[in-house]
């Protein structure tokens, strides 16, 4: 039977739906200036990569709701201007967060978990910096099935690997329709496509996102030669095989609650 994962990774030994881009290429240096490193403090000794984010405003970052479920916000930090998370990088930045705001409809026990989304009040703005450090604007627009669309994150380049990439990855897909998503899922346990989904999907390459990779964006072209953010990663299939749809939050559905929660 096959199963679903949220695709986070929230430290050792803790199994956590996830994800992490398969099957991709590894990104230009700073690429995406508005990607974020989510990360989890490890018994006050160490941080680890946990999910993604994308940076809406210098005081915000969007993500996931399952990433931050049951964290509290000293626990947490995001690295900005990152590439390597290896290397210390010249733009780099380390924010802590100081307020953790779930969407009140998340549902970590409800098939699809729905409303999966996420803003984190950082403890001090970002500094913006052109080509390093940027915000990103939300996608008000609906209707992108058939579209390419930009994956990006420092998930699992394998289901199988004990951790994620150290370099960030992107990929590109199309997106699909709610219905030929709904199609592709039916009859697997715990799956469930919904208004607030959007899938990307290409079986002939067997591309996925993965663990590690959950909160971070789905790049949507905005019609004026640039990109916006019109998805946040959210499930997909257990091992990352890219032989299932990958599903995100469509930030369209959420727009208001985000511009209620932020400073948007």
């Amino acid at each position: 039977m096959k199963c679903i994962v949220l695709l986070a990774i929230l430290g050792a030994a803790v199994a956590k739906p996830t994800q992490r881009i398969v099957n991709g290429e590894e990104a230009t240096p700073n690429e995406f200036p508005h990607i974020a490193s989510l990360q989890v403090g490890i018994f006050g000794l160490f941080w680890s990569h946990s999910c993604g984010g994308i940076l809406i405003s210098p005081n915000y970052v969007l993500t996931a709701a399952h990433c931050v479920d049951g964290q509290s916000a000293s626990n947490l930090r995001v690295e900005l201007g990152k590439h390597n998370l290896d290397a210390t990088e010249s733009n780099q930045q380390r924010i802590t967060i100081s307020q953790v705001i779930m969407n009140p409809g998340y549902d970590s026990n409800a098939a699809g978990y729905p409303n999966d989304i996420a803003v984190l009040r950082l403890s001090s703005p970002a500094n913006l910096v052109t080509g390093f450090v940027e915000t990103i604007e939300l996608s008000p627009d609906d209707s992108y099935d058939g579209v390419s669309v930009i994956l990006a994150g420092w998930g699992k380049l394998r289901g199988s690997d004990s951790g994620v990439s150290k370099l960030l990855q992107k990929v590109s897909m199309p997106v699909i329709s709610q219905s030929a998503c709904t199609s592709e899922w039916a009859g697997v346990s715990g799956a469930a496509v919904l208004e607030t989904h959007i899938c990307a999907f290409d079986p002939s390459f067997g591309t996925s996102a993965c663990n590690g990779d959950s909160g971070g964006p789905m790049y949507c072209p905005n019609g004026s030669g640039g990109i916006n953010v019109c998805g946040v990663t959210s499930w997909g299939e257990s091992g990352c095989g890219g032989t299932k749809p990958s599903v995100y939050g469509r930030v369209s559905k959420f727009v208001n609650w985000i511009r209620d929660n932020t400073d948007l």
